[in-house]
Order: C-alpha cells, then structure tokens, then sequence
C-alpha cells in the first residue's frame, strides 16, 4: 500500500476529489453538500478523507460543537459529525482509530476542551466500540438508542442532549418531515418521499434546517438532519427509501387517521 495521507476537502477541491459518500458530481445530493461547505468550513468545519495513491480508506466529517448539526449541546467541544470506511476490507484495519486520533489532535492544538460524537445501532451513525477504543466515555443517552460520548481534557462538562423531546415532536399538527444539507443522501429521499407523499394522497408539511441552532433548538430526534413526525409521534430518525415510507404511512398515518 503507497503512504497514507490525511486530505482536507474544501469546496474548490471537492469536484475532482469527491465527498467521499458522494463522488459523483452528478449526484443531486453533492451539490447542495457542496454548496453547504462553503458556509460550514468558515464556522470550522473540518471534512477529511484519509487516502492513500488513489484509493480512499474512510472520511470523517467535525465541526465546532456549538455549530454542530445535531440535537445536542456540546460547546467546548469538537463534534464529529460522520466517521465512515464504506469498503468492508477498510473497517478493522486501524483507519477509523487514525482519523479519531487526527480529530483529537486538531482539537487539543485548538484549545477545545475535547471532542464529543453520537454513536448508536442504527443506521448512518457509527458504532461506539471504535470511539470507547479510542478513550471516549459515554456520558448521556437520548431515546431510540442514541448515545453521546466526550473525549475531555481536562474536568470541563461534559456534552448532553436536550430533555425537550416531546415538545419537540409536536411543533407541527399532521404529516411533518424536518432536513438539513449535511448529508448529500438526505436530499435524494427528500424528494421521493415529497413526490411520493402527493401520489398517495398525503399532505406533507416540510421544515429545511438552514442553521446549527435550528437544528440544536428544534430537531425532533438527535440525528437532527432527518425527521419524520406523525402527531407526536416520530415515524422515522434517518432518511428512508420510497417502499420504507410507503409502509410507514399505510401502517402509522392511515391506520391513525381511521381511528
């Protein structure tokens, strides 16, 4: 294997290097995740791809904590939004714990008091193992399975989430789906669960995060970029595919409607 480097990918740069989850430059979502960029790296935003010749090991994806586009409250803090090796021979191989420990790094020589992530079992977030390996102790917990972790280093407090989530979830009457730009796979379900919503005769109210603090005061689940609520009631905390949507509004929206 040619020697590894760490790539920082900046909007300029993002066209012939990629996004790493996205490296088609057709793909509807990486325009707008680029486009997105351009705002998020002047708040700190940090996007690394660690490479080595051609190939690309994994990604990892921080931010300041108080700019952060999750439902949490880590100011102090750098968060890690994504951490991904996508190719399964790329994921036992020390890559993750490389750009952990880069992100650790960068936080220390930039004075914040450590670096805090959300982990999980369901999709699109990692797993804690890799992040307790790497000295993260989880310190709050949220529902359906969310976790936070903090990497501190010194006796600063800890990150927390929110307490408000039922409030949260009730903010609009009906059919609601909440989203944010971070992700370039968000946009891509977003259209086909609108389109798919009108098909089958369904209003759907829609709200666009465009701020961290929107998404920090209002996401109705951790994740913050991805929400869909049914009165009260979240139907979904990461983006879905049409079939996954389809039988969620014939099982929870219909069959509540009739009732």
């Amino acid at each position: 294997m040619e020697q590894q480097e760490i790539i920082m990918i900046q909007p300029d740069n993002a066209q012939w290097r990629g996004l790493y989850c996205v490296n088609n430059a057709k793909h509807q979502g990486f325009k707008k995740k680029t486009n997105w960029l351009k705002t998020r790296i002047k708040e700190g935003l940090r996007l690394k791809i660690l490479q080595s010749g051609k190939e690309q090991l994994g990604f990892i994806e921080y931010i300041p904590g108080s700019n952060a586009w999750r439902a949490v409250n880590a100011k102090g803090y750098m968060f890690i939004h994504c951490i991904w090796a996508k190719e399964k021979k790329n994921r036992n191989r020390g890559f993750m714990s490389q750009l952990i420990l880069d992100c650790i790094e960068d936080a220390r020589k930039s004075n914040f008091a450590g670096v805090a992530v959300m982990a999980g079992d369901g999709p699109w977030i990692a797993d804690a193992g890799i992040f307790f390996k790497n000295g993260f102790r989880l310190v709050d917990t949220a529902p359906n399975g969310f976790q936070l972790l903090a990497y501190s280093f010194d006796n600063f407090p800890p990150p927390y989430f929110p307490q408000n989530w039922n409030e949260r979830k009730v903010q609009h009457p009906g059919l609601h789906l909440y989203y944010a730009d971070q992700c370039p796979y968000v946009s891509k379900s977003i259209n086909e669960l609108k389109k798919t919503a009108s098909e089958k005769g369904f209003n759907i109210g829609i709200t666009k995060f465009t701020t961290p603090e929107e998404v920090q005061e209002f996401a109705p689940s951790p994740y913050g970029i991805f929400g869909l609520v049914y009165e009260g009631k979240l139907l979904a905390d990461h983006f879905i595919s049409k079939s996954r949507f389809i039988n969620i509004l014939t099982k929870e929206v219909t069959s509540s409607a009739v009732e």
